[in-house]
């Protein structure tokens, strides 16, 4: 939403985030340390699985998961729900395709907890603005079949868009379109402190204090204004294009312990007949008033270093 780009920081974007001095609150620290979420209240919890808790500020929506030693899991996916009557009620890939009593997946984050920790956070097939806006509005995409119109149990990768095809005429060369896997996520450390700092962290794994937390950028997940809770609208393929934008009151979460295979090992939620029960909520204080700390970036101090050696 143009109108409301000042309210929050949006990560995603290659538009903000210039210079060597940086505004984000930055609220919690991805490094495996619970020091940050000390005062956050547990949003779910289970004995022999673990306990979730969830925050927010202008950039990310974050979790921290603290799995129980007992757990013997590959993968901990945390379900998202952004906005009622849309979304997957189904999940196809999940061994038994499990169905949703009362809630529509947009979003799934599967953290990997083997070595290889390969991570990602998965949308929707109907409501996944790439393949929207650059394969069904634009064409730019060859699709392999027509993006569904509704919500089928089905999820794929979250990608965006690199570089539109475009013509070099000196050259005569045609450079395609690209585009890349922004849903993968990366591990790290967003301690700015600490020696191994990188500023692209998604998500850590503390394996000996058993913590996992993630932090996503609200556009990964479809927000247009997380200031007021708005997030894109389902988009109407068949019919006519309706408001592009709705407001919610809350996300639901839920999370699940997974084999390496895909099967359901575990649930904070309970599972009955293959339906899994209503997802926890979670909500936060709209803001007009965007909270900031100001701090010197790393370049900052790389460039007081070259001058330094400037006669």
């Amino acid at each position: 939403n143009p109108n409301r780009r000042p309210f929050w920081s949006n990560v995603q974007t290659s538009e903000q985030r210039f210079g060597v001095l940086g505004f984000d609150p930055e609220k919690i620290t991805i490094d495996g340390n619970d020091e940050d979420w000390k005062d956050v209240p547990i949003n779910q919890e289970k004995e022999g699985l673990g306990q979730l808790k969830i925050d927010q500020d202008e950039s990310y929506l974050y979790l921290n998961f603290n799995y129980d030693q007992a757990m013997n899991a590959s993968k901990i996916a945390f379900l998202i729900d952004t906005l009622p009557n849309q979304g997957n009620q189904q999940i196809n890939h999940l061994t038994g395709s499990p169905s949703l009593k009362e809630n529509g997946l947009e979003f799934m984050i599967n953290i990997d907890l083997s070595e290889a920790q390969e991570s990602r956070l998965l949308v929707d097939t109907s409501y996944d603005y790439h393949t929207y806006l650059y394969g069904y509005l634009n064409d730019m995409l060859e699709l392999s079949e027509p993006m569904p119109s509704t919500s089928q149990g089905d999820f794929t990768t979250l990608k965006y868009a690199l570089n539109r095809e475009y013509w070099i005429p000196d050259q005569e060369v045609l450079v395609p379109f690209e585009d890349y896997e922004t849903g993968r996520l990366r591990p790290g450390n967003s301690d700015r402190q600490s020696q191994d700092f990188n500023s692209l962290t998604d998500y850590h794994i503390n394996y000996d204090d058993r913590i996992i937390e993630v932090r996503i950028p609200w556009l990964l997940i479809n927000a247009s204004d997380p200031s007021r809770k708005e997030f894109l609208n389902q988009f109407n393929i068949d019919g006519e294009e309706g408001e592009r934008f709705a407001k919610g009151e809350d996300i639901k979460v839920g999370t699940l312990a997974l084999s390496a295979d895909n099967d359901i090992l575990d649930s904070i939620q309970n599972i009955e007949d293959n339906e899994i029960e209503a997802l926890s909520s979670y909500t936060w204080e709209n803001w007009e008033v965007p909270d900031s700390r100001p701090y010197l970036k790393q370049a900052y101090y790389d460039l007081a270093d070259l001058f330094e050696t400037v006669e």
